[in-house]
């Protein structure tokens, strides 16, 4: 639009194929009552993904608001069903369908010399096609989650980084996971 503001339109198909540890069919024994193992017939998921934003550039800081929209097949999901009274097993299946749309937010700058942050969040309506496994075809829900990312560099070679995310209540074929927070910092101290 000017030299500080652009459009953007983006169209991207994905695949992500499952890890060593999803199609390992031999079970692992987290504690006498939870067994985990993987499922060797785990297809890959693939991901349409569309998204319409806006983005304002300034001196120090970057705005880009967003509406997208996300269609999921075979996408990844975790069962859990009783081997008997007292033992549970969780696998990986692979869900129907999975599709998604909402609104995102990314602010990204600078703080004076010494911190560089990131802020990212987004809300989204969900729902999810489970018939494939004995459960609906229709669930939904409305979740949203949000993204920290910051840097503080203390000195030319000491840099302290603050990583968080949080993850509101996400549904599954069986209910609902719980919400999540990670809050992870680490130093680097450059020697040289």
């Amino acid at each position: 639009l000017n030299e500080l503001s652009e459009l953007q339109l983006n169209y991207s198909l994905r695949a992500n194929r499952p890890d060593g540890g999803d199609l390992n069919p031999f079970p692992e024994y987290r504690d006498p009552t939870s067994v985990r193992a993987g499922n060797p017939l785990l297809k890959p998921e693939y991901i349409h993904s569309v998204e319409f934003g806006w983005q304002l550039q300034g001196e120090k800081l970057t705005v880009t608001p967003s509406v997208f929209y996300r269609n999921r097949f075979n996408g990844f999901t975790s069962l859990t069903r009783a081997l008997n009274d007292s033992v549970l097993l969780t696998t990986q299946q692979n869900l129907s369908t999975d599709q998604s749309g909402g609104l995102e937010l990314v602010l990204s700058g600078n703080l004076g010399s010494m911190i560089t942050a990131n802020v990212s969040t987004n809300a989204f309506y969900q729902q999810i096609d489970a018939s494939n496994l004995g459960y609906g075809n229709n669930k939904s829900a409305i979740s949203w989650n949000g993204n920290l990312n910051c840097s503080i560099h203390v000195t030319k070679s000491t840099m302290i980084q603050v990583n968080s995310n949080y993850r509101s209540a996400r549904m599954t074929p069986q209910g609902q996971n719980r919400p999540s927070y990670v809050v992870n910092i680490g130093m680097r101290q450059d020697l040289v």
